[in-house]
């Protein structure tokens, strides 16, 4: 279904229209099918995301991480991904990390420093709270003196535009160790 629909769509809106893919899955192999086979411009990096959250919610070793990017091979453009930290099937991220903001910050500037198409769900700026449906849906607060975050995060989305190897620099692991994650983007431009 998805190959013969994302090809019309591509048909009629051309070949740059792009596609966002949603399979809610942890499983590289899962989802390397769904992406790759299924013709998609991008698709959610749920396999990162849920290592993500074990990593700083549950303080598991960075190597998790790290494996979890050996992954990157299987997918047709891993650095087209979506990466996330929450969204409206998942709980907020901020409720996992037992309301230490420090874990949402180590979140936040993890999904715009590395490889991928950052994404941001409405309430991560504030943060909202939510562990499961309707809780995780809740209505948006829009007083900027309470987004906690609304600075980091302005400043993070200059430099991501700003900077090519944010933008689309290969991303290399310099070190993963139980505490320690450290990498680069690099760009030939």
């Amino acid at each position: 279904f998805w190959i013969k629909f994302n090809k019309q769509m591509k048909k009629w809106y051309g070949e740059d229209f792009f596609i966002l893919g949603e399979d809610l899955n942890g499983d590289p192999n899962i989802l390397k099918k769904f992406f790759n086979e299924g013709d998609f411009s991008s698709i959610f990096d749920f396999p990162v995301n849920f290592v993500l959250r074990d990593v700083l919610c549950e303080d598991k070793s960075f190597e998790f991480l790290a494996s979890r990017f050996e992954d990157d091979n299987k997918y047709k453009d891993p650095y087209n991904m979506v990466s996330l930290l929450d969204n409206h099937d998942l709980p907020r991220f901020i409720d996992l990390c037992k309301n230490k903001l420090e874990k949402m910050n180590l979140g936040i500037a993890f999904i715009f420093l590395s490889r991928g198409i950052p994404s941001l769900y409405y309430g991560s700026e504030i943060p909202l709270h939510g562990i499961k449906e309707p809780e995780n849906r809740s209505d948006m607060t829009f007083d900027i003196s309470k987004m906690k975050f609304f600075e980091f995060i302005k400043r993070l989305i200059s430099e991501k535009k700003s900077n090519q190897a944010l933008k689309e620099g290969m991303q290399k692991i310099l070190v993963a160790n139980k505490d320690l994650y450290l990498f680069e983007r690099i760009s030939e431009r």
